[in-house]
């Protein structure tokens, strides 16, 4: 299969989940971005699943900003790759340092690097660019 996307565009969206038949389950490739006003914090990830999604919409005061579908299950990466270089050339990551990030992370602080502090403000624009 031929890339249709590269280090200037993100992959193309799914319109729906794209199942993917793995050890016994259905994998979809999903990129979300998680937002929390009241710190001007905002997280790009990617899963196959949908606990990942849910653990950080259900953190008090979350709000689901994006979540985009992949029909390839590497796309999902490639979506937040892109749009974390794309974001982060805009606004400053919001962590130095994993501690700092327990407070909505708990004691499994992996992803620490894929917050930004963007000012609700800016949202909208956040939003625009990942609908690209």
């Amino acid at each position: 299969m031929i890339a249709t996307h590269g280090p200037t565009s993100p992959p193309k969206r799914s319109p729906i989940p794209v199942p993917h038949l793995s050890a016994g389950r259905h994998l979809a490739a999903r990129r979300y971005v998680v937002g929390w006003v009241e710190h001007d914090l905002v997280k790009i990830g990617c899963t196959s699943g949908r606990v990942r999604v849910q653990r950080f919409t259900r953190t008090p005061g979350a709000e689901l900003i994006d979540l985009a579908y992949y029909a390839g299950l590497c796309d999902g990466l490639h979506s937040e790759t892109w749009l974390e270089r794309v974001a982060g050339s805009i606004w400053p990551p919001a962590f130095e340092r994993k501690d700092e990030a327990r407070f909505l992370l708990g004691n499994d602080t992996g992803g620490w690097m894929e917050f930004l502090r963007v000012p609700a403000e800016d949202w909208p624009e956040l939003r625009r660019l990942a609908a690209i």
